[in-house]
């Protein structure tokens, strides 16, 4: 049987690798996206690959997510993995003081309220799973030990999607979910930038990897693409 995977951000960098891999290895995918605009990429793939199911939704929006249940339940009545990929870094490289609370805002609701309201209501649909996971992709940033006095609206919210991560993991125990954070690592994406170490097709391929082996002895832990587990 086929994995059923969504993913959501799914129109660019690591997002749109998840469903380029995942696609290739034959399970069904259903890959995110807000602005078809920006999502020429992922269309045109969506349009060769009878897996590949490009789906419109902002996973801050409650009755897009509503619409996005409805499809996943009509069409596969499961879901097995949950990637909660789509984030955002407004203000980098601007001083704390001058920070602007729209862009602390901002990073709060995407990286951190999308993946609360995705799980919320994708959750039923996992229960349907012999294997249910849910992977937030976090970052080393949000690491308070590893913490730098820059880049404090995309620092604060990863650091609160590892707190999310830990308390999904105790809520959704009684269904036998598993949910991890994980960290791509530095990638050559629009985020990453140019100097960034790896390629997407690296990072997720390694995420992959480790995402295959996860256990319900892994839930609530924190993940690097290649398998090292790192202190929240």
């Amino acid at each position: 049987m086929s994995t059923v995977t969504f993913v959501s951000g799914a129109n660019r960098g690591i997002g749109f690798e998840f469903a380029r891999q995942l696609t290739d290895r034959g399970g069904q995918v259903i890959a995110g996206y807000r602005s078809a605009e920006r999502s020429r990429e992922l269309l045109e793939m969506a349009e060769g690959h009878e897996c590949l199911h490009a789906f419109p939704v902002d996973v801050n929006n409650q009755r897009q997510l509503r619409k996005l249940h409805r499809y996943i339940r009509d069409t596969f009545d499961r879901l097995d993995l949950l990637i909660n990929n789509a984030g955002i870094n407004p203000g980098a490289g601007v001083p704390l003081d001058e920070t602007g609370i729209d862009s602390l805002r901002t990073a709060y609701d995407v990286n951190v309220l999308g993946p609360l309201l995705a799980a919320r209501y994708l959750r039923p649909l996992l229960t349907g799973s012999d294997n249910p996971r849910i992977v937030n992709i976090g970052s080393r940033a949000g690491v308070i030990s590893l913490s730098k006095g820059d880049n404090a609206p995309y620092r604060i919210s990863k650091c609160a999607v590892n707190m999310l991560t830990r308390i999904q993991a105790q809520a959704y125990e009684p269904d036998g979910i598993t949910v991890v954070v994980m960290t791509p690592g530095w990638v050559r994406t629009d985020m990453g930038g140019t100097d960034a170490h790896l390629s997407p097709e690296e990072s997720v391929s390694g995420m992959l990897t480790v995402i295959d082996g996860l256990t319900k002895d892994h839930s609530g832990r924190f993940f690097a693409h290649d398998g090292q587990e790192i202190a929240i």
